[in-house]
């Protein structure tokens, strides 16, 4: 019971802390934003330069909403677990399935040239925490969902 409780405060502080950082992601999206305008006022007048930058603006707002969103969703998440710890699996298998979706969704962006988002090319810091943060929100899941399971048996 003691390593079950231990393990869901690790999940939710893991669960938190990609939260952070999916809201640190969009806000360095936003900001690429406004340096694209002002990049976009020093550009010449061709047609085909500013269709690039409205383009790559489009994108850029769509990832900020999209980090935002994410970050925003684990909040209920964490907070559900703390409330009902061992008596329901659903936050758990929730957390394991949007995790898992992530990690996935990041390794198409990167290797599959996808209609919404294109061919992203860029690795940093911030995409390989958050990475980590979600493996490890996926193991814990996994561990909670086999000892809630086994103690619903007992």
């Amino acid at each position: 019971m003691k390593t079950t409780r231990i393990a869901i405060f690790a999940l939710v502080i893991l669960m938190l802390t990609a939260s952070t950082v999916y809201f640190d992601a969009a806000y360095e999206e936003a900001n690429e934003e406004d340096s694209d305008e002002e990049n976009k006022m020093i550009l010449d007048n061709d047609e085909n330069e500013g269709l690039e930058v409205k383009r790559g603006e489009e994108t850029e707002l769509h990832e900020a909403a999209f980090f935002s969103l994410v970050g925003l969703a684990y909040i209920p998440v964490s907070g559900w677990m703390i409330h009902k710890k061992h008596v329901s699996r659903k936050p758990y298998v929730i957390s394991l399935i949007g995790s898992l979706a992530m990690v996935v969704f990041y390794i198409l962006t990167r290797t599959v040239d996808l209609l919404i988002t294109g061919l992203q090319t860029d690795v940093g810091i911030t995409d390989t925490v958050a990475k980590i943060l979600q493996i490890a929100a996926i193991g814990f899941s996994g561990f909670l969902i086999y000892k809630i399971g086994k103690l619903r048996k007992n």
